[in-house]
């Protein structure tokens, strides 16, 4: 028997969709590409924008025509706010939403053995843990520590797909960092930031315990957190630990603009966020801050986003993932007057731009200074390998003898985006 699976949007999907394919091949089954014929695929959907939503009709709409009889075996957050359409599209065997994943090996078996179609849809009041024993063609380990969100950005339908915040346990984070974190270790979630609060615990008191217990991992990086939960004490620590944290903080901005910002529902101004940056910088030399920006958001006249392009020019991003507003079921700002097409196109250009720039800026920041990057092998080629370093560039070496999952000392001698060149350097 054969799987194969998609995973769309984020980091915690990815994770996810790891944990129950995992079980799969625990069973005996065997992984095969998506665009292969297999009896199983499994497709973990996102809803974070329409285009997520697009794409992820597109690809079970694929996968059943790749194999009509297969067991088309779907979850996530678009199967979640978007049941009924799921329930239309014949082919489609076992849905099941942002909760109850642990079933649905055993669904998809009833499926097979009996032809027995199944849904289940429901929000859960703790984390639900999933099981890896192994991690899949992956490098980095990827940790899992929280769920949900309970922010209600007036854009993000996130909260309704995904539940209010919860925490994994701690002893269950550290075995599995013990388990995989050999090199490299990024803890995810949908609301790091919130981490232990429905616990009477918090985030920095998780990372102690992992700076403690877990002596393998090199280098440790955060996913992605917001900037109202960057604070003082977990700055403190994380420099304490600077030697075994991956110098790169990814903070959502989302607008650079006070009055959008507002309207987000954010609860921060330019001004706290340029302070946290600022904090932030001073502590770590060279540090790559990266964030998101959502683009065309209703209400936004030409002052507002020239307001906010401005800020995001000065702040220098290392890089700037940009998403253009689509409104979502259920959110605040599906009732608000939409900007025309054309014009949050001409902006998202405009910022996708300012990305190029900016990105290739702080490489050279990086080049000029002869900074040395530490970089963790994660592809082979015939003549190079590609692989991440602790500050979040994507490095070529020019040596295809260098196995995956070393570490690699580099200098950067060409500076591009998205890839850049380095030559391997003497240890230090």
């Amino acid at each position: 028997m054969k799987v194969a699976y998609c995973s769309l949007g984020c980091k915690v999907n990815d994770y996810e969709t790891l944990a129950i394919v995992d079980e799969f091949l625990i069973n005996g089954f065997e992984l095969v590409d998506f665009n292969s014929k297999a009896n199983v695929y499994i497709i973990n959907t996102c809803t974070v924008t329409a285009i997520a939503d697009s794409k992820s009709k597109k690809m079970i709409r694929r996968a059943i025509r790749l194999n009509p009889s297969a067991c088309i075996a779907i979850m996530g957050c678009y199967a979640k706010l978007h049941q009924e359409e799921i329930l239309k599209m014949e082919g489609v065997s076992v849905i099941i939403g942002t909760s109850d994943r642990t079933s649905l090996f055993s669904r998809v078996m009833t499926f097979l053995e009996r032809g027995t179609k199944s849904c289940s849809f429901y929000d859960l009041d703790t984390y639900e843990e999933l099981k890896l024993t192994s991690l899949i063609n992956h490098t980095r380990a990827f940790i899992k520590i929280q769920d949900g969100c309970d922010n209600y950005c007036s854009y993000c339908a996130i909260p309704f797909a995904r539940g209010k915040s919860r925490s994994r346990e701690v002893m269950s984070i550290i075995d599995e960092i013990n388990l995989f974190g050999k090199t490299e270790v990024v803890l995810s979630g949908i609301n790091i930031g919130k981490y232990g609060l429905d616990k009477n615990f918090n985030l920095v008191s998780l990372l102690k315990i992992i700076f403690d217990k877990c002596k393998d991992f090199i280098r440790l990086r955060i996913s992605s957190i917001e900037m109202l939960d960057v604070t003082d004490e977990l700055l403190e620590l994380l420099y304490e630990n600077k030697k075994r944290f991956a110098m790169h903080f990814h903070l959502p901005l989302q607008s650079g603009s006070n009055k959008t910002l507002l309207l987000m529902n954010r609860n921060y101004t330019q001004v706290d966020y340029e302070n946290i940056v600022n904090k932030i910088t001073l502590l770590f030399p060279y540090v790559n801050i990266t964030s998101d920006i959502l683009v065309g958001f209703p209400l936004e006249d030409e002052i507002d986003f020239r307001n906010a392009f401005d800020f995001t020019k000065n702040m220098n991003f290392g890089e700037t993932h940009v998403f253009v507003f689509s409104k979502r079921p259920n959110t605040l700002a599906y009732n608000f007057e939409q900007l025309n097409p054309l014009v949050k196109k001409k902006r998202s250009n405009e910022y996708i731009k300012l990305n190029d720039i900016n990105a290739l800026k702080y490489r050279e920041s990086l080049k000029n200074n002869k900074v040395i990057n530490s970089v963790l092998v994660e592809k082979v080629f015939l003549d190079h390998v590609l692989g991440y370093s602790e500050y979040y560039v994507l490095i070529r070496i020019n040596n295809p003898n260098l196995k995956v999952g070393t570490l690699v000392k580099v200098h950067i001698i060409e500076t591009a985006y998205p890839i850049s060149v380095g030559v391997e350097v003497n240890d230090v």
